[in-house]
């Protein structure tokens, strides 16, 4: 039960550090992600947001939640990388270090886009 009320509160304390979610429209992208549980979250973000927000919105949907069967389906926070299967393109939690990327420059920026949680 403890390990459920600390993953709980981490993912109370990302989506607490989520910025608003932009309204829709030119400079932001809506990101489809599936989660190793097999879920699916949504959000929008803008372009000018830096990367670590889409990490922090992951973080928020999936650390450490258990799936269905009481395993743990959720993740931990370094241990997972954000993909796009077409192209394939990969995203590490390290490039977004110091917030100097942005999800544009990061190659984020058509209308939609959907990433895979990998687990490493």
């Amino acid at each position: 039960a403890t390990r459920r009320a600390e993953a709980a509160a981490a993912r109370a304390a990302a989506a607490a550090a989520l910025a608003p979610e932009p309204a829709d429209g030119p400079g932001t992208v809506h990101v489809l992600v599936k989660l190793p549980s097999g879920e699916r979250a949504t959000r929008r973000f803008a372009h000018a947001q830096p990367l670590c927000a889409l990490f922090e919105f992951v973080d928020a949907c999936a650390l450490d939640r258990p799936d269905a069967d009481g395993g743990s389906g959720g993740i931990g926070a370094p241990s997972y990388r954000l993909a796009a299967q077409f192209p394939r393109r990969v995203w590490e939690r390290a490039a977004c270090a110091d917030d100097a990327l942005s999800i544009g420059d990061a190659g984020l920026a058509a209308k939609q886009e959907a990433l895979l949680v990998e687990l490493l």
